[in-house]
């Protein structure tokens, strides 16, 4: 079943060169009605400003699409 979730009422995380909304539980954010969908854990809407980014860092059995 797909289930509407509007971007008001997403979790956002602001941590100024970086800012996120998460659509499932993630971090600090929980939500029991919004843990996953199938075996999607995680959806997230990213910003990241200019000259900005994450470090080298490991990821086992994730895919990452941009």
């Amino acid at each position: 079943m797909l289930k509407k979730i509007n971007s008001g009422d997403l979790s956002v995380a602001d941590e100024g060169w970086h800012v996120c909304k998460f659509h499932f539980t993630f971090e600090d954010f929980r939500s029991p009605n919004r843990d996953q969908f199938g075996a999607l854990h995680l959806l997230n809407e990213d910003i990241i400003h200019s000259g900005k980014g994450y470090d080298t860092h490991p990821h086992e059995e994730v895919e990452i699409v941009s």
